[in-house]
């Protein structure tokens, strides 16, 4: 499968840009561009964030986080799935009436060459 294709969200949100992922002590730090000129509406929009593991068929999200005003939140990974493979993808979604953006592809990480 080629996972940077892939697409765990659809919607008519405005998408992330600039988006990347990084490993950090406690998880994974999402970021993300915050345009200066950000509307007001679309600042409370919530990060939407998942790893997924391929090898384990397992996945790691969390559905409303950090704001779009933010531009950064951490998605806290288990003890035991830091050090595996995994796919990462961000979002946002507006909560109460499930809106989403496109998701992005952010990256891999621990991926074996």
């Amino acid at each position: 499968m080629d996972y940077t294709k892939a697409r765990v969200a659809e919607g008519t949100l405005a998408m992330a840009e600039g988006a990347a992922v990084s490993a950090e002590n406690e998880g994974l730090k999402f970021t993300w561009d915050v345009p200066a000129d950000l509307d007001w509406n679309e600042q409370g929009h919530l990060a939407m964030t998942l790893a997924y593991f391929p090898l384990l068929n397992r996945a790691v999200y969390c559905l409303a986080g950090a704001k779009r005003k933010d531009g950064v939140d951490l998605l806290y990974i288990p003890q035991d799935l830091k050090g595996e493979y995994m796919e990462t993808y961000l979002s946002f979604i507006v909560v109460g009436n499930n809106e989403v953006a496109d998701s992005v592809y952010t990256g891999s990480v621990n991926k074996l060459a």
